[in-house]
């Protein structure tokens, strides 16, 4: 058996005292949330957006009969949105105790969230339509080697990557766009950290959700016509950016991109992503 250690009881509480004297004097950093919207933040704030003016007995009723939290988790999920300022809550009178709950709509969390939603609505539906389009046109490898014999030499699908080239450069444009403002326009004019770290934790979220769906897509794409080496590759991609936007060295949306959709006959697919792309501000 080891030695004993005997400490006297004195001893042992001068210990603790010294112990608790550091710990008050130790100033730990606040911590921040930099998750995007928890569900149950999300079901509030969608149940306010969709009935403006609720009060807030309405919104704790109905939620806790749906099953999304009890009162207490409720009330609380309705504080911590009005603290990240997407909602606004306003007595029904000045001395009244009834409150009415309000989308903050020039809350720069809500402008932007719903851009980026835009956005990836518009652009996926972009997406599925040129998955359709390419293969309407052609329907299998074998219709695609009629069409570009070579395809069976290079295992590469030449005349499909253009159009899919110009989906990454509308993707990469809206990344861009986005950086852009928070980096310049964001910072100046709103100095909250707890803002900036949700903000960019939306964009993320969001992107790796376009991301997932490209992905998706191309590798579907890919599966049609039994492409054996990649569909894209960065040099093919770098080359094309290279031919369309010969006076800049990032890739820019060029009337080629109008083009390109137009010839699988998808302007008016492409138009509202357009649009949304350029709603994209804060």
């Amino acid at each position: 058996m080891g030695q004993k250690i005997t400490i006297e009881v004195e001893e042992l509480d001068k210990l603790r005292k010294e112990i608790l004297s550091l710990k008050s004097q130790i100033s730990l950093p606040q911590t921040t949330t930099t998750k995007d919207l928890t569900r149950r933040e999300r079901v509030v704030f969608e149940y306010i957006s969709k009935y403006p003016g609720t009060i807030k007995e309405r919104v704790i009723d109905s939620l806790v009969k749906d099953g999304e939290g009890s009162r207490v988790t409720i009330l609380n999920t309705i504080k911590d949105l009005e603290k990240y300022g997407m909602i606004i809550i306003r007595k029904d009178k000045p001395n009244s105790q009834i409150h009415k709950l309000y989308v903050n709509n020039e809350n720069v969390l809500i402008a932007v969230s719903q851009q980026l939603d835009n956005f990836k609505k518009n652009f996926f539906s972009l997406l599925d339509e040129t998955q359709k389009k390419i293969r309407k046109k052609y329907p299998s490898r074998t219709a695609l080697i009629d069409k570009f014999p070579t395809i069976e030499k290079t295992g590469r699908v030449g005349e499909v990557t253009p159009i899919l080239h110009e989906a990454l450069i509308i993707y990469q444009q809206m990344i861009g766009t986005f950086i852009f403002h928070a980096i310049l326009k964001l910072p100046r004019e709103n100095k909250d950290n707890e803002t900036f770290n949700r903000l960019n934790t939306i964009f993320f979220s969001n992107m790796i959700e376009i991301q997932k769906k490209i992905s998706k897509v191309f590798f579907s794409i890919a599966g049609t016509y039994a492409v054996d080496e990649e569909l894209i590759t960065w040099r093919d991609y770098f080359w094309h950016v290279a031919k369309t936007s010969s006076n800049s060295p990032l890739p820019l949306l060029t009337g080629t991109t109008i083009k390109t959709f137009k010839n699988y006959g998808l302007e008016k697919e492409l138009e509202p992503v357009l649009d949304s792309l350029n709603k994209i501000k804060f």
